[in-house]
């Protein structure tokens, strides 16, 4: 049956842009985390919207949210569904309003000897970079989601890319946001926010996960694509060989591009892929074979584990270098000296062009394990340097009874890294596999808030850890509360997400 607005919707946009049958509704149930999967193979009934909007202006975005405000209706914006935290999953209903409409790209523009460029917030990643990269330069951002995710998606969820070390995150390449607020108004380029003149809105609203505005457009800093590029792989003996490396290469005031440190189990994956390179292609043409093995494997999860790490403690480091030639060479040659004082062995540049020319590919294996009867999912988490060692070692005792448990250190900063766990479970039967997927979850934001470490670092808070937000936030969750409130007294703009409750 149609919602009794949706013919008001219909008015404000066209009925073309505004869809209510099944099929629409079903496509925007949930993004792609992994407990939604779960649930769907627990035939738990999905949060089905009731209309689905694709607007292709401001002004339809105005009219979608005057018709929400009037009936109670919740809106949640809504870029490629790439998500892996529940962010966009629409748990009270509603409208899901698809930005991908909003595509537009402006010119290159010099500013004080820096060069910005406007993209609007419905572009997918990929396509933003291919159309900069046409014209010499490049956003410098290479998220994993690159090529399903749009750069909306990057400012809601505060995004990292694989070069953040140089880079930094999204934020850091942000100039200025513009937003549509729940009552209409469009905060602009440089604008103000009535309400809370002296907070910034790119402070406000990037990380806000659609709770707070809709992203429209944005302007980013660019860079001229670097003439050159060096990668590098380094074996230390072990992890905490390599981190010491790693710390004293960051805070010696070196920027490498790429910073990837690979625990014993994430190494031995990895090289045993490097090695079957050759294989695999030949595989390819007979069509490849069952992955039988993975449920069997990981029966016993924690004796897989220390099997795999009794066999080998060795940890791989990829280190990438751009820029001028003699530049980026310079910085290898004193990041090489740093290795070498923690007896690292030098691995020559294969490891790190293997890492590049795969750099995108770990995201398409995973549906192969839960098709092999086991799930998989990714915790991603950070610190700083004096906390680093007991955050992996508690991680890692907390989780391994149930799953196996691999990780590598990336988005390395002179103050502290982030660490990227994946985890790995055979399937049991639907709702033990959700009960246990809980419980991982549970344990693992249980860690890291005991050890003082953030619950996330660039995948957002969305549903999966909405109920652990306020103790992160501590004191400054009333604010937050504050500012949802004076932006959004309706409470219609991606309701149940972030912490925020009713």
């Amino acid at each position: 049956m149609n919602p009794r607005w949706a013919k008001a919707l219909e008015s404000a946009l066209g009925k073309e842009r505004v869809a209510v049958d099944p099929a629409s509704r079903l496509l925007y149930a949930r993004d792609m985390m992994s407990g939604g999967l779960l649930e769907e193979k627990a035939r738990h009934e999905p949060h089905l919207p009731q209309a689905v909007c694709r607007p292709a202006s401001v002004s339809h975005i105005r009219g979608i949210l005057a018709v929400a405000r009037r009936h109670g209706v919740p809106v949640v914006p809504f870029g490629a569904g790439s998500g892996v935290s529940g962010g966009t999953n629409p748990v009270r209903g509603g409208i899901m309003l698809d930005l991908k409409s909003f595509t537009r790209l402006g010119p290159i523009e010099e500013r004080g000897g820096r060069f910005y460029v406007t993209a609007e917030s419905g572009i997918l990643g990929q396509h933003l970079e291919r159309d900069l990269n046409a014209r010499g330069f490049t956003l410098g951002h290479f998220p994993s989601s690159i090529l399903c995710a749009t750069v909306g998606g990057y400012l809601a969820c505060r995004s990292a890319g694989q070069l953040s070390s140089k880079y930094g995150k999204i934020e850091d390449m942000t100039d200025a946001v513009e937003v549509v607020l729940a009552s209409g108004e469009v905060v602009p380029f440089g604008g103000r926010l009535k309400k809370f003149p002296g907070l910034r809105p790119e402070d406000v609203f990037i990380g806000s996960e659609g709770c707070l505005g809709v992203f429209t457009r944005a302007r980013f800093r660019v860079f001229p694509l670097p003439p050159a590029t060096l990668y590098r792989g380094l074996s230390f003996r072990r992890v905490e060989d390599a981190l010491t490396a790693v710390r004293q290469i960051m805070q010696s005031g070196l920027r490498p591009a790429v910073v990837r440190l690979y625990d014993p189990v994430d190494s031995l994956l990895l090289k045993h892929g490097y090695k079957k390179k050759n294989r695999s292609r030949s595989r390819s043409k007979t069509g490849g074979r069952a992955d039988w093995h993975y449920p069997l494997l990981l029966s016993r999860p924690s004796l897989v584990q220390k099997l795999v790490e009794r066999a080998s403690s060795e940890a791989l480091l990829i280190l990438g270098f751009e820029g001028d030639a003699e530049l980026a060479r310079e910085m290898e040659r004193q990041a090489l000296r740093h290795a070498a004082t923690l007896r690292a062995k030098d691995l020559g540049p294969e490891p790190g062009q293997h890492w590049h020319d795969h750099r995108y590919s770990v995201s398409f294996k995973m549906p192969r394990l839960f098709a092999n009867g086991c799930y998989v999912d990714t915790i991603e988490t950070a610190t700083t340097w004096d906390n680093l060692q007991a955050l992996y070692d508690g991680m890692r005792e907390a989780l391994m009874r149930r799953v196996l448990v691999l990780a590598h250190f990336s988005h390395a900063y002179p103050e502290g890294c982030s660490i990227y766990f994946t985890v790995v479970g055979k399937c049991r039967g639907p709702e033990e596999d959700l009960k246990t997927y809980g419980e991982i979850w549970h344990d693992a934001m249980e860690v890291c808030l005991g050890l003082g470490a953030t619950i996330s670092h660039h995948h957002g808070i969305g549903l999966l850890k909405a109920k652990f937000l306020p103790r992160e936030l501590g004191g400054a969750m009333p604010l937050f509360r504050d500012i949802k409130k004076g932006l959004d007294p309706w409470n219609i703009l991606n309701p149940g997400k972030m912490g925020l409750g009713s």
